[in-house]
């Protein structure tokens, strides 16, 4: 063989090769990026409470208060009551001038900046904006021909370009600086923490380290402490490392400038879990043990991208939300299952004890694309909250409207005489009442049978029974024929019928009612959850969630059925998760003399390997199995095979 020959051949072996690690480590790392990097697969604008794509909790409407602001991130409010947003890949500072809730204008003011991001108004001196470019910190007089002053230099570079900034209630300024790299050992000891500064940029000291990418962070109204969301490390699959929620408050003489604590990264993550992924050192101890790393206060799953956080204010919101927390998760990009992509409401006692997590919007990620990916959350009193879209380019104004809020006197507007609040319905249901006549159009209006999770279960059609041109009261009647919940608990929602397709024209009543136990069961299905069983020390260790299906007389079919769907969102929400790979069909499924036969077919084993998973997809079907008091034992097939299957 020539030289020549010689050096085709290993040129060609190298391509080859270097093409199939490049397959592998899209297949494993990037075949979820579409829905973060695609088009919009429809327009975002107008979407109301109830309709599709967006889903809130009854009682809530959503609409676009503002749109056409590529790449919005970051909003506030001047003292005028208009509002300044960043729009960072644009490079660009908008402000939008608002009359009678609604923006009458909006133009750029600041342009061709370094990823502008984070902005503050001075709470002392309201005329004073301060703009956080990703090299520097700069402020200006608003409303004058002044321009920026730079006030703070920040380090550049690398990965994690946003910086974010915000007023304490010690009155100094907080910066937020992302690491350079995905997990590494920085060269500039001001990446991956939090510094505070005074107004003029004077006395910049560390606050708190360890923080992969805080790039969002709020202070809690009942202690003043500051909680930040913070976003794990990739590459390590699709489950690990979570991203968090910290709480990082002061520890000790804030005079002498002692920082809140070590946050872990990069050799530690989550509930202290120590990354030897990364870190191959040795210790005599471990080296994530508190008291000299902070663990995370709420762990989220993996890639969910968690940024925006607002605390729901004491006024004219639902009283079961007060003081709870509502974030939004930007949604993955290098999961193989996209995640993220919604507001989740996070539950916390008067105390500010975590008490767990629900979908507040979802319907963002939208089978292979996105809608949108929600960023900043401003939550306001009156019922009110603004979330900014950098994907779709607008600005939502979520509104509580239900029962007794302040935006709406519905008691005025609609009245249900049955079912009553509360009450058992079953399908179909009977709805009576009255409303005035212009909540009706050619003498109709739509209601909804929500189940607890907020799926649709059915729609039908309310008819009135009188003229209904008219301002009084028209009585009202609706059939409506439902499916099957899986709660125990669900919404009937009136809307109020809009043919202008306006969203500001919206307006819903929610009626909780609960479902009759007649005609359904409830079943279990097993999962692992990562919260329960940190690091999955057992493997086999796995955790009931109930589920509402129909009566059957099969009921081991149908429970099987529930574990191969997944867990539903709230409960990937509450850590759980299957190892059961997605499209397993049951083909058959016997019980006789205590033994539960469940044949597969060949998916349920399709690309399944390690001892760990093999033990947690056994433990999750057995489980979900034994649950009956006829089976005592399970044996488990493959297309009738039993032998040399699950194999670790």
């Amino acid at each position: 063989m020539t030289g020549k020959k010689l050096a085709i051949y290993i040129t060609s072996a190298v391509v080859v090769a270097a093409l199939g690690w490049g397959g592998v480590f899209y297949w494993k790392n990037l075949r979820g990026i579409w829905p973060a990097i695609g088009g919009i697969p429809g327009d975002a604008g107008g979407v109301n409470s109830t309709d599709l794509p967006l889903k809130l909790p009854p009682g809530f409407s959503i609409s676009v208060f503002a749109k056409d602001l590529p790449g919005a991130r970051v909003i506030v409010q001047d003292s005028f009551g208009n509002w300044w947003v960043s729009q960072t890949s644009e490079g660009k500072v908008s402000l939008l001038e608002v009359k009678d809730g609604k923006v009458v204008s909006q133009n750029v003011v600041f342009d061709n900046l370094n990823n502008p991001h984070g902005l503050a108004v001075d709470p002392q001196s309201p005329f004073i904006f301060y703009v956080a470019e990703e090299d520097k910190i700069s402020r200006v007089n608003i409303y004058s021909e002044g321009g920026l002053e730079k006030i703070a230099d920040l380090p550049a570079g690398g990965g994690h370009s946003t910086r974010t900034i915000s007023f304490g209630p010690d009155g100094r300024l907080y910066v937020s600086i992302g690491s350079s790299c995905n997990v590494c050992d920085e060269s500039d000891n001001r990446r991956a923490k939090i510094f505070s500064m005074n107004k003029d940029g004077g006395d910049f000291r560390e606050f708190a380290r360890g923080l992969r990418n805080t790039v969002f962070f709020a202070w809690n109204p009942l202690d003043g402490n500051m909680w930040g969301t913070d976003m794990g490390r990739d590459l390590l699959g699709d489950d690990v490392p979570p991203d968090e929620i910290n709480i990082i408050k002061q520890e000790g003489n804030p005079s002498t400038g002692l920082m809140a604590g070590n946050f872990g990264w990069p050799i530690c993550y989550g509930k202290n879990i120590h990354d030897t992924d990364f870190d191959k050192n040795t210790y005599f101890r471990n080296p994530c043990m508190k008291p000299f790393e902070t663990p995370s206060y709420i762990d989220i799953p993996a890639h969910s991208a968690p940024l925006g956080l607002a605390f729901i204010p004491d006024d004219g919101w639902p009283d079961d939300y007060r003081n709870d927390l509502i974030v939004a998760y930007h949604g993955s990009w290098n999961r193989s299952v996209p995640t993220g992509y919604k507001l989740v409401r996070m539950k916390l006692d008067k105390d500010g004890n975590y008490l767990g997590a629900e979908d507040f919007v979802t319907g963002w990620l939208a089978g292979a694309g996105a809608l949108g990916r929600p960023v900043a959350v401003v939550a306001q009193p009156d019922g009110i909250a603004y979330v900014t879209d950098d994907k779709a380019g607008v600005i939502y104004k979520i509104s509580y409207i239900g029962n007794g809020g302040k935006n709406e006197d519905l008691d005025n507007l609609i009245r249900v005489s049955s079912p009553t609040s509360g009450e058992a319905i079953s399908s179909p249901v009977i709805v009576k009442g009255e409303a005035r006549g212009y909540w009706f159009f050619e003498a109709s209006f739509p209601i909804s049978v929500l189940d607890g999770d907020v799926t649709s279960l059915g729609i039908g059609i309310a008819e009135a029974q009188d003229d209904w041109m008219t301002e009084n009261f028209v009585p009202f009647k609706a059939s409506i024929v439902f499916k099957t919940p899986k709660y125990s608990t669900g919404t009937l929602v009136l809307k109020k019928d809009n043919p202008s397709g306006l969203p500001e024209n919206d307006v819903e009543f929610a009626l909780p009612v609960s479902f009759a136990a007649a005609g359904t069961q409830i079943i279990k299905a097993y999962f692992g959850n990562e919260a329960k069983n940190p690091g999955a020390e057992d493997c086999s260790l796995v955790y009931a969630v109930e589920r509402r299906v129909e009566k059957t007389s099969a009921p081991a079919r149908a429970a099987l059925e529930e574990l191969l769907a997944g867990p539903t969102d709230a409960e990937k929400n509450g850590s759980f998760f299957t190892s059961i790979n997605a499209g397993v069909r049951i083909q058959a499924l016997t019980i006789q003399n205590g033994i539960a036969r469940v044949d597969f077919d060949e998916t349920l084993e399709r690309a399944v390997g390690g001892s760990c998973r093999v033990a947690a997809i056994r433990s999750q079907i057995v489980n979900t199995l034994k649950q009956f008091p006829t089976v005592k034992e399970v044996l488990i097939s493959i297309n009738g095979r039993t032998e040399d299957i699950l194999q670790p």
